[in-house]
């Protein structure tokens, strides 16, 4: 077997106290709650299962940056988002443009995202217990590239808002949360910031 290190990954499970089988253990950052969230060196002749693999260059880096969250719902709900008012959730693909310029950089911002238990303090802790994590898109620099991204979501096909000023109340920005029909499609609205 080749011991060699391909990748880093971010683990999450939606299961408190998740173990996973592995002869390199994670190094646990979160358990209890609604989830288990680790970080894994993958040796280079193995692969992650794809659900527990965010983004496609490992773990997000504790450098600063932005990200967009894609998320699932399996079901419809009606949400009450702190003051902003009631999200109509329905079944699909949800995205989530933030960015983290603060310490811990994107590796802090999307391990506190994933944890579904939590302090509420943005619009998003309301809604992430009835999201599945599906995958975090990032981009590390000292431009904020949140407000590109999102306003190339809301000119993008098959992406709509679902709840106006979500994730926005400190910009101009229509939202930062947004429905999409497929993620694939809304990857390639901002692929050219993503994927230089």
């Amino acid at each position: 077997m080749n011991s060699a290190i391909a990748d880093r990954v971010l683990l999450f499970h939606s299961e408190p106290n998740r173990h996973w089988t592995s002869r390199r253990s994670p190094r646990l950052i979160s358990t209890g709650g609604a989830a288990t969230i680790a970080l894994m060196d993958v040796p280079a002749d193995r692969e992650m299962p794809r659900r527990w693999r965010l983004g496609s260059a490992g773990a997000p880096p504790a450098a600063a940056g932005t990200y967009v969250l894609v998320l699932r719902s399996r079901r419809s709900a009606r949400l009450p988002i702190g003051r902003l008012g009631v999200l109509a959730l329905r079944p699909g693909h949800y995205l989530y443009v933030g960015s983290a310029f603060g310490l811990g950089g994107l590796a802090a911002r999307v391990a506190r995202h994933l944890r579904a238990d939590k302090p509420r303090h943005w619009h998003l802790d309301y809604l992430r217990p009835a999201l599945e994590p599906l995958e975090t898109w990032w981009r590390p620099g000292p431009v904020r590239l949140e407000h590109r991204w999102a306003l190339a979501l809301c000119a993008a096909p098959g992406i709509s808002v679902p709840l106006a000023g979500f994730g926005a109340s400190d910009c101009r920005c229509p939202a930062h949360l947004f429905a999409a029909r497929s993620a694939a499609g809304a990857r390639r609205a901002i692929a050219a910031d993503i994927d230089p």
